[in-house]
């Protein structure tokens, strides 16, 4: 259960077993009231046109998020279980970048930046054509952070461009193990050092991840829904929260 929890923000229905008498986490109620402001913990969705009442055994007047319904029912009265994260990985394999191929000189640069980018807690936006190389200008920053212990998720809005990228990732990180998280997976959750994750399942993570990378910012809906961008935020380390942005010049 603590490897299934670390890292992640759950309502009791998406726990795989029960909790255990003695355990680290934290629990706190599905919305957070400030002053007048009532807030969803999971997307943020904080107008009173983001919430559905509904009956519950609770007692109390009761609703919930329609904003993030899609990801499952949290209501005022669930509660939310939380694990931190603690980076429980083993020392990954050498080579760590089993990639074989060369970038141009151009593309070796903008590796070079990027990855002075994730060592130094920066954020960078990345924007480029289709076919540039971002993916694998991302190579090395992904190695030395890999190699360092560190968690790593690469989002997308778009569950393709997922698709695309874990075999790539794979591919060039063959002895790390990796996870894909979308909405019709058929694959059971599991920790892993590196994660490819539709944008929509880090509303699931809380403070999880050391580098975080969002491609194809600019494609819908992560443009327009503050709710992911919500769920972004809050699934970086509060204390070490590079972020890598990723978009497409038309």
């Amino acid at each position: 259960m603590d490897l299934f929890l670390m890292g992640r923000e759950l309502v009791q229905s998406e726990l795989n077993e029960g909790l255990p008498e003695e355990w680290e986490g934290t629990s706190s109620l599905g919305f957070i009231e400030i002053g007048k402001q009532i807030t969803c913990r999971r997307c943020g969705a904080n107008q009173p046109q983001d919430r559905q009442s509904a009956p519950c055994n609770c007692g109390d007047h009761c609703f919930y998020c329609i904003r993030c319904l899609q990801m499952g029912k949290i209501k005022r009265c669930s509660l939310l279980y939380a694990l931190t994260e603690k980076n429980r990985f083993s020392p990954v394999k050498e080579p760590v970048l089993t990639w074989q191929g060369k970038l141009s000189v151009q593309q070796e640069r903008a590796s070079k930046e990027i990855e002075s980018t994730i060592k130094a807690a920066q954020t960078r936006l990345i924007w480029a054509v289709a076919g540039a190389g971002k993916t694998e200008m991302l190579f090395k920053g992904i190695e030395w952070a890999l190699r360092e212990g560190k968690r790593i998720c690469i989002a997308s809005p778009r569950t393709d461009v997922c698709l695309e990228l874990a075999p790539r990732l794979k591919s060039a990180f063959q002895d790390v193990e990796q996870l894909t998280l979308y909405g019709d997976m058929e694959e059971s959750y599991r920790y892993t050092q590196l994660v490819i994750a539709t944008t929509h399942q880090l509303m699931r993570f809380k403070e999880a991840f050391d580098v975080l990378i969002i491609d194809e910012i600019d494609a819908f809906p992560f443009d327009t829904d503050k709710g992911l961008q919500f769920a972004a935020q809050k699934a970086k380390k509060n204390r070490w929260i590079p972020y890598l942005l990723i978009g497409y010049s038309k």
